[in-house]
C-alpha cells in the first residue's frame, strides 16, 4: 500500500475500446445522461446565483479531488490478456465523490450528475484512460442524489436521505456496473478476457465502495452543520412500492426470486468451476500417469534390445561389410534404433548403420566416454543426448559391451541411437501428451535438469522449465505429482502439472489454459442456467400471476369500498372465491346492502324531517311521513291518528272526543274503523305489533276488518322533550300476511318520531303564536315604551310606544344597530354599555320630556347572555313634584334657620337667667339637641339640593391619598373609641384627581362615619384605594351587620334608612347616602354596594381621573 498526493503526473490519455461492445456501451450510457439532464432541466433553471457559483465550485473541486489524495491498494490483478504489461493497482481517491454527493444535496439529481461525469472524467484521463469512467461516477453520484431528495414516506425512505447510508447502500449495490465498463475495454472477449475482468472488478469494488461511503460521511456531517442549505423533506408522498398492493408483493417477492436466482446462479457456477478444474487436473493426472508408465518401458526396451543384438554371435570374426550388413539386418527387424553402432575392445568404431565409416564415426565426447565406460566396466549405459541444432530432436544413446563368450570380458561395444520423435515406444507416451483438452493443453517431457527433451512442439525442444514454487497449489490425486495454478506468457491464468516419472530421472509435465476450466464450468452450468433461468422466468411470471390473483380480489375490494364511502352503493360486488377475500367480498356486499338500505331509510327520514321541518302546519308536515311509512314497509294502508289538544280520558268504550285522522294508501278509509280501538291500544300498552290479526281479538275488536288485513303494526305518537306527551298513534294494516323484522320496526318507530315532533311542534307553535299575540296586544297598549336589542345591540322590538317616544313610525329599524336608530345618546350608551347587568337612568327626549329607563339582560337557559330589555317610563311629571318638593323644602329649611337660631340662642341663654333644676336642666338639653338635630337636617338638605343643582362645584387638581389619610386621622378617634380597628391601604404615587377636594372629602367621610356607625365593636373598617386606566376607585369595608337584597336597592334614595334589628340606635336622616350620590355622580362617577347580611358591606366609589365621565 502506497499513498500518492497527486495522480496529476503523467499526460491525459482516452483510450478507445477495442470493440463494438465498448462502443454501444458508451451510446447508451451517453444516450441515458442525455435524456437524463432533459428531464432536470427545472432542475437547472432553479439555481440561482449563489447555487451556480456553488454549482462551478463543485465541478471544479471534483475535478482536482479525483486526482488528489490517492491510496494504492494492493490487489491479486491477472495481468491484461494479450498485453505484455502489467497490472495496474487500483487507486483509492479519498475524497472523489465529495463534491458529487454534496451537490446532490445542496443542488439537485441534475447538477450532482454534471459533477459525477466531471469527476469519472478526470479519473479517465488520469488514472484508467476509460472513456466509461465518467459515467460510472455519474450514474454513482445521480443515484445517491436521488435517494438524498427524494420525499417518499416510511423508514426506508427516511433513511436513504442520510448520505451517510445512501452512499454506502448504492456503492454495494452498484459496483457491478464496473463489470461491463471494465470488459468493455478488454481485448480478449473470450472467457479469459472475463476473467481479467472479473479479477480487475474484485480490485476495483473496494475502492469504489470506500469512496462512496467516506463521501458519504462527509457530506452528512456537512448536512449537519448546514441544514439550511439542504432541502427539507416532509416524506408526504407514497412510495411507488405502496402504490397498490399488487405492487407491495412484486417489490418484495421480485427481488427476492432475484437474489435467489442469483445467488443459485454464482453457486453453480462456483461449483461448475471447481468440479472443472478437478475433472481437467484430473486428465492432466491420467495423462501423465499413463506417459509416466511408458518410460520405464522406453529404457528397458532399448537396453533389451541392444543386449540381444550385441548377444547375436561374434561381431568380430568378419570384415566391415558383414559387420554393416548384420547392422543393417538388425535395424530393420527391430525399428527401434535409429542407429546401431559397433566399437571395438580398443573404441574404436569398426562399423554402424547406417553411418559410414570414420573415426569414430563422429561421436561427441560425451558419447565417447559413454562407450569407454561399458567397453571398460562392462555395463549397459544410457543417455540423453541434446543436439547441436535446437529444431533437432533429443536423441537417446544404449550401449551394451559385447563379451567373449568364454572369458565373459568386454571385446567391443555396441551403440544404439534412437529419438524422443521416432521411436515406436516413445509415440505411445508421447501420444498421451498430445491432444489435451481437447488441444489446448500441452503436455511434454524434462529431463532431470529441467530442460524440454520433448515437446510438441519443436520450438521449445531443449528449452528450459522451471516450476513456480510460489504459485497456488492445486490438489490432484496423482502420487508424486505436484499441481499448481500460474501465469501463461500471455498473462491468462493456466494449471500445470509436474509429475516426475517413476523409475527415471524425467518428469511429465502438462499446462493447460483456465480458460479450458470456464469453458468446461460454462458447459456444466450452461443447462443449469437455462433451467434456472426458464424456472426464474417462470417464477417471475407465476410471481406476477399470483400477485394479481392475490390482489385483484383486494383491488376490486378497495374499489367497492371507494364507491361505498363516495355513496355510490348501486353497483354490487362482485369477488369470487372461498378464501379469506372472498369472505370480505361477501361481508362487503352485505354491508353495501344494508348500507344503500340504511342509506335510502335515511333519506327518506330526510325527506320526511325537511316536511315537518319545512311547515308548521299538520296538513303539510304529515303527509310525507305517511307516504314515507308506505314506500318503507310496504303495507296496504297507513294512518295517523291524533287526540285533540286537549285531552280527556279515553274509555274502553262509549264515545271518544273527536280526533283528526290522516291517511295515505288504497286500504287507508277501509281501515278507519279500527281507529278508536288503536288510540285506546297504544296508549295503554304502547307498540302493539300484530302478525294475526285473526287471533288479536282479545286486545281489539278486528270484525270490520277481518279477512281484508292481516296484519297491523301501530305505534304510539309521543315526544320526550313534552314529558312524553300522547299525542296519538301512527298504525299501518297490511293485506297481506307479513312478519315483522327488528329494523322494520325501528324505521317505523323513528318515523311515529318525526310524527310526534311535527304535532308537538305544530302545537307548541299554536300555544306559542297565542302567547304571541297576547304579548303583542300587551307591548301594544303599554304606555310605557319597551326596547329590546340583542347581545351585539341590535333592534329586535320596539312597541308602539317606543316608535311615538322616538317618532319612528313607518321605518323599518329591526336589525339595525341602536346607533342608527335612537337619537337619544345616553339611552345608546345605556344600551351598548351596561349588557352584562341591570343599569337604570334618566334623558331627555327632544319634547323636553323625561323618561326613567331601566335596562335588563335577557339570561338564555344556558346562562349566556342573549339581548336586553330597555323599558322606558316617562317621569316628567315626577320631575316636576320632586322639583316642587325640593324648593318647598329648601324654603322650608331657609325660613326655618331663622326661628331655630333664636330657639337655640335663647334655650342657651336660660342657664343665665337664674339656676335650673336638674329637670329644667334636663329639658333645656333635649330642646338644644333637637335644634341640633333639626339645624343638622337642614343643612343635609340644603347641601343636597345645592350640590344635585350644580351650585358650588369647584374643580381643582387634589390629591386622594391626602384626601383620606385626612379623613381617616379625623375619624380614628372616633373608631378607637367604639374599639374598631380602622386601616388604610393607599397606593404611592397616585396620578393628580380632578374635583372638588370638599365635597370629595364630605362623600368618602359619610361613607366612613357610616361604617364605623354600623359595625359592632371589634370590627374592622378598611379603607382601599386602588387605580384603574383613567379611573379611581375607593371601598370602604366592614364587618357590620350588612344590608339585605332587598334594601340595596333603596339605599342610596333620599331619607331611606335599613330598618333592621342592630341599627335602630343609630341616629340619621336617611341623607347620607344620597348625598355621596349626588357628589359621585357630579364627578362622573359612580357608587354601588355589595353585602351579605351578617358578613358586612362594602360601599365602591369609581370616579374618573379627570373628573368627567
Amino acid at each position: 500500500m502506497s499513498f500518492e498526493f497527486s495522480g496529476f503526473d503523467g499526460a491525459p490519455f482516452l483510450d478507445l475500446p477495442p470493440g463494438l461492445f465498448g462502443y454501444a456501451l458508451i451510446g447508451i450510457y451517453a444516450l441515458g445522461l442525455l435524456v437524463v439532464l432533459a428531464f432536470q432541466g427545472p432542475t437547472f433553471r432553479r439555481l440561482t446565483g449563489l447555487r451556480w457559483l456553488g454549482f462551478i465550485g463543485l465541478t471544479v473541486l471534483g475535478a482536482a479531488l479525483a486526482q488528489l489524495f490517492i491510496l494504492h491498494i494492493p490487489a491479486n490483478i491477472l495481468p491484461p490478456p494479450g498485453v505484455p504489461t502489467e497490472p495496474q493497482r487500483p487507486g483509492f481517491a479519498l475524497f472523489a465523490l465529495v463534491p458529487a454527493f454534496l451537490a446532490g444535496g445542496w443542488l439537485g439529481v441534475g447538477p450532482a450528475l454534471v459533477v459525477g461525469f466531471v469527476t469519472g472524467l478526470t479519473r479517465g484521463l488520469w488514472e484508467t484512460y476509460s472513456l466509461v469512467t465518467p459515467f460510472d461516477y455519474a450514474i454513482m453520484a445521480g443515484v445517491v442524489a436521488w435517494c438524498l431528495r427524494q420525499d417518499y414516506r416510511g423508514w426506508p425512505s427516511a433513511i436513504l436521505r442520510h448520505s451517510a447510508i445512501s452512499g454506502p447502500l448504492v456503492g454495494l449495490i452498484l459496483w457491478v456496473i464496473l463489470i461491463p465498463s471494465y470488459y468493455a475495454y478488454s481485448k480478449i472477449t473470450s472467457l479469459s478476457g472475463l476473467d481479467y475482468v472479473i479479477s480487475l472488478v474484485w480490485a476495483a469494488a473496494p475502492v469504489l465502495i470506500g469512496e462512496a461511503v467516506l463521501a458519504g460521511v462527509i457530506a452528512e456531517l456537512a448536512q449537519a452543520a448546514v441544514p439550511a442549505w439542504w432541502p427539507r423533506r416532509h416524506g408526504f408522498a407514497p412510495p411507488p412500492y405502496l402504490a397498490s398492493l399488487n405492487r407491495k408483493l412484486q417489490f418484495t417477492l421480485i427481488p427476492l426470486f432475484s437474489l435467489g436466482i442469483a445467488l443459485l446462479f454464482w453457486a453453480d457456477f462456483t461449483i461448475a468451476t471447481r468440479v472443472s478444474a478437478n475433472l481437467v487436473v484430473a486428465e492432466m493426472s491420467r495423462a501423465a500417469q499413463n506417459a509416466g508408465r511408458g518410460m520405464p518401458m522406453f529404457v528397458q526396451t532399448g537396453g533389451n534390445l541392444l543386449n540381444r543384438i550385441a548377444e547375436q554371435g561374434d561381431w568380430f570374426t568378419g570384415d566391415s561389410l558383414s559387420q554393416t550388413a548384420r547392422l543393417s539386418e538388425s535395424t530393420r527387424s527391430l525399428p527401434f534404433f535409429r542407429q546401431l553402432t559397433l566399437f571395438d575392445s580398443g573404441g574404436r568404431a569398426v562399423a554402424g548403420y547406417p553411418l559410414t565409416a570414420g573415426d569414430n564415426f563422429g561421436l561427441t565426447g560425451d558419447e565417447t566416454l559413454l562407450v569407454d565406460l561399458a567397453r571398460k566396466d562392462g555395463v549397459p549405459q544410457n543417455t540423453t543426448v541434446y543436439t547441436s541444432t535446437a529444431k533437432m530432436p533429443v536423441e537417446v544413446l544404449f550401449t551394451v559391451p559385447i563379451k567373449d563368450p568364454d572369458t565373459q570380458k568386454p571385446v567391443g561395444v555396441l551403440l544404439g541411437r534412437t529419438d524422443l520423435v521416432t521411436n515406436p515406444i516413445m509415440q505411445s507416451v508421447t501420444n498421451n501428451l498430445e491432444g489435451l483438452a481437447g488441444g489446448a493443453g500441452e503436455g511434454f517431457i524434462v529431463d532431470d535438469q529441467g530442460i524440454i527433451i520433448y515437446h510438441p512442439n519443436p520450438e521449445q525442444w531443449q528449452q528450459r522449465f522451471e516450476p513456480n514454487p510460489a504459485a497456488a497449489p492445486v490438489v490432484t490425486a496423482l502420487s508424486g505429482a505436484a499441481a499448481y495454478e500460474d501465469r501463461a506468457p500471455d498473462g491468462t491464468r493456466q494449471l500445470v502439472l509436474v509429475y516426475p516419472a517413476p523409475g527415471h530421472s524425467w518428469s511429465i509435465v502438462i499446462r493447460v489454459p483456465h480458460r479450458v476450466v470456464l469453458e468446461l464450468a460454462t458447459q456444466i452450468s450452461t443447462p443449469i442456467v437455462v433451467i434456472m433461468l426458464l424456472i426464474g422466468l417462470m417464477g417471475l411470471i407465476l410471481v406476477s400471476l399470483i400477485a394479481s390473483r392475490i390482489t385483484h380480489p383486494a383491488e376490486a375490494l378497495a374499489l367497492a369500498a371507494q364507491r361505498i364511502s363516495e355513496g355510490r352503493l348501486d353497483q354490487p360486488v362482485i369477488v369470487d372465491g372461498e378464501d379469506e377475500i372472498g369472505r370480505a367480498g361477501l361481508a362487503f356486499e352485505r354491508m353495501r346492502a344494508k348500507l344503500r338500505a340504511r342509506l335510502d331509510e335515511l333519506s327518506l327520514l330526510l325527506r320526511v324531517s325537511q316536511g315537518v321541518a319545512s311547515s308548521l302546519n299538520l296538513n303539510e308536515a304529515l303527509p310525507p311521513i305517511l307516504h314515507g311509512a308506505l314506500t318503507a314497509s310496504g303495507a296496504a294502508g297507513v294512518r295517523i291518528i291524533l287526540v285533540p289538544n286537549e285531552e280527556l280520558p279515553l274509555p274502553l268504550s262509549g264515545a271518544l272526543p273527536l280526533h283528526q285522522a290522516f291517511a295515505a294508501g288504497p286500504s287507508a278509509e277501509m281501515m278507519s274503523a279500527l281507529d278508536r280501538g288503536v288510540l285506546v291500544l297504544t296508549r295503554d300498552e304502547g307498540r302493539a305489533v300484530i302478525e294475526n290479526l285473526a287471533r288479536a281479538r282479545a286486545v281489539l275488536d278486528v270484525s270490520p276488518v277481518l279477512g281484508k288485513l292481516h296484519a297491523l303494526l301501530a305505534l304510539p305518537l309521543r315526544h320526550a322533550h313534552a314529558q312524553n306527551h300522547y299525542y296519538g298513534a301512527l298504525w299501518l294494516g297490511y293485506d297481506q300476511p307479513h312478519t315483522f323484522t327488528e329494523a322494520e320496526v325501528n324505521f317505523l318507530t323513528t318515523l311515529a318520531g318525526q310524527a310526534a315532533v311535527a304535532v308537538a311542534n305544530a302545537r307548541l307553535f299554536e300555544v306559542a303564536e297565542q302567547g304571541r299575540q297576547r304579548l303583542a296586544a300587551i307591548l301594544a297598549s303599554t304606555p310605557d315604551a319597551v326596547i329590546v336589542t340583542d347581545r351585539n345591540a341590535r333592534i329586535l322590538l320596539l312597541n308602539p310606544a317606543a316608535e311615538a317616544v322616538f317618532e319612528l313610525g313607518g321605518k323599518l329599524v329591526i336589525g339595525k344597530a341602536v346607533g342608527e336608530v335612537l337619537p337619544n345618546s345616553e339611552l345608546v350608551r345605556l344600551l351598548q354599555d351596561h349588557l352584562a347587568g341591570p343599569a337604570t337612568g334618566e334623558l331627555e327626549t327632544a319634547s323636553g320630556r323625561t323618561l326613567y329607563a331601566s335596562a335588563s339582560p335577557i339570561i338564555g337557559a344556558d346562562g349566556s347572555i342573549l339581548g336586553q330589555v330597555c323599558v322606558l317610563r316617562d317621569v316628567t311629571h315626577f320631575k316636576e313634584l320632586d322639583l316642587m318638593k325640593s324648593e318647598f323644602v329648601a324654603t322650608v329649611s331657609h325660613d326655618l334657620r331663622a326661628p331655630l337660631t333664636f330657639m337655640r340662642g335663647y334655650a342657651t341663654m336660660m342657664p343665665m337667667v337664674g339656676p335650673l333644676n336638674e329637670k329644667q336642666q334636663e329639658f333645656a338639653t333635649k330642646i338644644i339637641t333637637g335644634i341640633e338635630q333639626m339645624t343638622k337636617l337642614i343643612d343635609d338638605l340644603l347641601d343636597l339640593g345645592r350640590i344635585e343643582a350644580g351650585v358650588g362645584l369647584a374643580r381643582e387638581a387634589c390629591q386622594l391619598d391626602e384626601i383620606v389619610h385626612g379623613i381617616v386621622d379625623t375619624i380614628q378617634p372616633a373608631a378607637m373609641i367604639k374599639g374598631l380597628t380602622l386601616t388604610v391601604d393607599v397606593p404611592q404615587n397616585l396620578p393628580v384627581l380632578s374635583g372638588d377636594a370638599t365635597l370629595l372629602r364630605q362623600a368618602i367621610a359619610n361613607l366612613v362615619d357610616n361604617a364605623i356607625k354600623y359595625t359592632p365593636s371589634g370590627g374592622q373598617v378598611r379603607v382601599i384605594v386602588s387605580t384603574e386606566p383613567d379611573k379611581f376607585r375607593l371601598a370602604v369595608a366592614d364587618t357590620g351587620l350588612g344590608i339585605a337584597p332587598a334594601d340595596q336597592a333603596h339605599l342610596f334614595q333620599k331619607f331611606f334608612r335599613v330598618k333592621q334589628r342592630g341599627s335602630t340606635q343609630v341616629k340619621g336622616s336617611g341623607l347620607g347616602l344620597a348625598i355621596v350620590k349626588s357628589i359621585v355622580e357630579r364627578h362622573g362617577g359612580r357608587v354601588w354596594v355589595d353585602s351579605r347580611l351578617g358578613k358586612g358591606s362594602t360601599f365602591y366609589l369609581e370616579l374618573p381621573q379627570n373628573g368627567v365621565a
